[in-house]
């Protein structure tokens, strides 16, 4: 790797998440924007973007 993201992220004073435990589901909503820490997330993302959806309504 040619830079480390989550140290970038931490230098630029960014509002950085991540889960507790490696390699486990992390999803994060802000607005419009719905991520997911890792393909564990893929489930979680999808409910949460159902549920966004349905509220969108």
């Amino acid at each position: 790797m040619p830079f480390n993201l989550e140290a970038e992220l931490k230098k630029r004073t960014s509002n950085y998440k991540k889960a507790l435990i490696p390699m486990t589901s992390k999803v994060v909503v802000d607005g419009n924007l719905i991520t997911g820490q890792n393909p564990f997330s893929s489930k979680e993302i999808a409910k949460v973007i159902i549920q966004e959806l349905k509220n969108k309504r």
